[in-house]
């Protein structure tokens, strides 16, 4: 179980024993959806154990149900904070949006920023508190092409194609036990 006192060193904050604080790149977990800690809907939560970040079902998950995960306690890891520790922006562009923020007059609305960025603000879900991020769209598209150039599409249609034949050959194996009967 994903339970405390099983050796848990903290979420993918960059917490624990492991160092580090990101950006990762966690193949096949980073294609979960997320759901926020409280949510019922939650199967697991990205915890990391020896430096190793794991995923365990925390509950019964039904055949064909989508898996969602957390990427930790939402109110350590801020929505700047995952997307900086994951990757998704640098951590100068989250000190921009944050000093931005506090000079926005209007706080809950987005506000443009300067390269075409957007800063959201969740401060109605944490009670006053607010958290920005700032995508520009050139930041986005660097971070494309740094994956699109890199050896990751190449590694992941492989681990998919692999997972496919695996498929495959079980159901033809299933096929022909129930054929065979």
């Amino acid at each position: 179980d994903g339970g405390k006192g099983d050796g848990d060193e903290g979420s993918g904050s960059g917490s624990g024993s492991g160092g580090g604080s990101g950006p990762y790149l966690l193949p096949l977990i980073d294609l979960l959806n997320h759901a926020p800690v409280r949510s019922p809907d939650k199967c697991t939560t990205l915890r990391r154990r020896s430096g190793q970040f794991v995923m365990i079902a925390e509950r019964p998950v039904r055949r064909y149900e989508e898996i969602l995960h957390s990427y930790g306690d939402d109110e350590s890891l801020t929505s700047a904070r995952c997307l900086q520790t994951f990757g998704f922006v640098e951590g100068t562009a989250v000190r921009r949006a944050a000093l931005m923020a506090s000079s926005a007059t209007t706080a809950g609305n987005g506000a443009a920023v300067e390269g075409g960025g957007v800063l959201r603000s969740d401060e109605k879900r944490r009670g006053g508190v607010t958290t920005t991020a700032a995508l520009s769209r050139s930041a986005v598209l660097e971070s494309c092409r740094g994956v699109a150039s890199s050896s990751y599409p190449a590694d992941l249609r492989s681990v998919v194609e692999e997972r496919n034949i695996r498929r495959r050959r079980r159901r033809r194996r299933e096929r022909l036990r129930i054929d065979g009967t």
